[in-house]
């Protein structure tokens, strides 16, 4: 992934917030814990595209026919996942 916009720390702080009960009520917060989610759950973008690649030239050597399928999470699974756990 390379250097990132945002630091670990940063990533972790903002998924707290998402992981609390309380709501974020500034809106500039809010704004940031919001650009710190999309920017990590773009970063999985590109592995995601070569890992589908990868799978899709192995399976391609086996089956005629496949049916593939792949997408990002959606910003509101991550922050439903962030509390699960």
């Amino acid at each position: 992934m390379g250097q990132g916009r945002y630091s670990k720390k940063q990533v972790e702080r903002a998924g707290n917030k998402l992981r609390s009960d309380d709501l974020i009520s500034d809106e500039a917060e809010f704004s940031e814990v919001m650009d710190v989610l999309s920017y990590w759950r773009f970063s999985h973008e590109e592995p995601l595209e070569r890992a589908f690649e990868m799978l899709q030239e192995e399976v391609g050597k086996v089956e005629k026919h496949p049916i593939y399928g792949k997408r990002l999470k959606r910003q509101s699974s991550i922050s439903i996942k962030l509390r699960r756990f």
